[in-house]
């Protein structure tokens, strides 16, 4: 056998098994798109075109929190924001309370009040201000 053709079938080699685990990676790839378990769903399409403004849950993000300092973080540029858009720079004197308001609230543009609401749309407890709204 000529150096040449020893050259050539340790190249065809190298070849074959870079195939094959290629072929393995893709059918491992292929296998792990059928997994619903590492798959990522949406309920609906969302044409996010015409949205204007966009709140978020962090219930359902792929990304990990650190609370409380996300919390914290995302209330101090939330009081920032307000104050560039014109409100009282006396937003600062309010510090964050982790334990006041907490998740899964609706605000009532209307008459400015917190409402937290079950599943269902029923209002379990509503807040305006630091005073809790009676029924």
């Amino acid at each position: 056998m000529q150096k040449s053709e020893k050259l050539n079938d340790g190249k065809n080699a190298n070849l074959a098994q870079t195939s094959a685990k290629s072929a393995k990676v893709g059918m491992d790839l292929r296998a792990s798109e059928n997994d619903p378990c590492k798959q990522v769903f949406a309920n609906r399409s969302v044409y996010l075109q015409k949205i204007r403004y966009y709140g978020f849950d962090m219930d359902f993000t792929l990304a990990i929190y650190k609370s409380p300092e996300y919390d914290i973080l995302l209330y101090s540029n939330i009081i920032n924001r307000l104050i560039l858009l014109g409100y009282p720079e006396q937003l600062r004197c309010f510090p964050y309370e982790q334990d006041f308001v907490i998740r899964g609230l609706w605000f009532d543009r209307t008459f400015g009040n917190l409402l937290k609401v079950d599943g269902f749309g029923n209002i379990l407890v509503g807040i305006h201000g630091y005073n809790y709204l009676r029924r």
